[in-house]
């Protein structure tokens, strides 16, 4: 009698530790998920924030009369009044930027995983929000089941 007693006690115990296991982990593991979201996110932000900022200073700089006469000059072979132009060309092998703006460029993959399309696989990738209840979803999850 007092093994099956102790048996009892051994299963509920065990039964009561399944539980509990169980009810944490699932939220435990969604929650670092989302904690692994966020910090993808957060450094996505940071570089198109740091595009932007990049593309607020061309954007003040292209407002200066000399930028404009520089790009002018050097997009398109305009001159001042009174000036007069000399072309040079280069080496055949030598490659030569046209535009002075293009180095500030946001890269592909950035604009990529904002679009919501991954370019490449460092690019964060945007995760939908699990579908179903939790009993679904935690069924879903045991591979036993199936």
């Amino acid at each position: 009698m007092l093994h099956l007693h102790r048996a009892r006690q051994m299963l509920l115990v065990a039964l009561l530790g399944t539980i509990a296991l169980v009810a944490i982990e699932f939220p435990l593991r969604q929650l670092i998920s989302q904690r692994v979201q966020i910090s993808k996110t957060a450094l996505a932000l940071q570089i198109v924030e740091s595009h932007n900022a990049i593309l607020q200073h061309d954007i003040a700089s292209l407002s200066k009369t000399s930028t404009i006469i520089s790009i002018a000059h050097q997009e398109y072979g305009l001159v001042q009044p009174g000036q007069r132009s000399y072309v040079i060309l280069p080496n055949a092998g030598a490659k030569q930027n046209m535009n002075p703006l293009s180095a500030l460029a946001i890269p592909a993959e950035v604009l990529g995983s904002i679009s919501g399309s991954t370019t490449s696989a460092t690019a964060p990738h945007v995760v939908s929000r699990p579908v179903g209840s939790l009993w679904s979803r935690m069924l879903r999850r045991l591979e036993f089941w199936r």
